[in-house]
């Protein structure tokens, strides 16, 4: 199993760590909405997604190991994984793409 989903989770709690902290080093308004909070929009989605998706496969991968992918939750999980990991990414990239910029041109 690839530990790059995890690594890049990782990358994006460091980084929304460090916009966090940055906050109080910046206090001006227009650096926060228009810099600071676009990325930690875009790490937190990183993370999240990345983290949600590596849990889904290690959840497959324990099922395959231990031999129940032919039990109905699991076969049913194993078929639809590629949906939901492509729901996942999508809708919520689609959803941080449009809060991002409501923020940046309407803030």
């Amino acid at each position: 199993m690839k530990k790059t989903k995890l690594t890049i989770s990782g990358i994006g709690l460091c980084i929304l760590i460090l916009s966090c902290s940055s906050i109080f080093f910046y206090n001006d308004a227009f650096t926060l909405f228009k810099i600071q909070v676009p990325i930690m929009m875009i790490s937190g989605y990183f993370m999240a997604t990345f983290l949600a998706s590596y849990i889904l496969d290690r959840k497959i991968f324990l099922a395959r190991s231990q031999n129940l992918d032919t039990i109905n939750p699991y076969k049913t999980m194993i078929q639809i994984l590629p949906y939901m990991n492509w729901f996942i990414f999508g809708f919520f990239g689609v959803m941080c793409f449009i809060s991002i910029l409501v923020l940046v041109f309407l803030a």
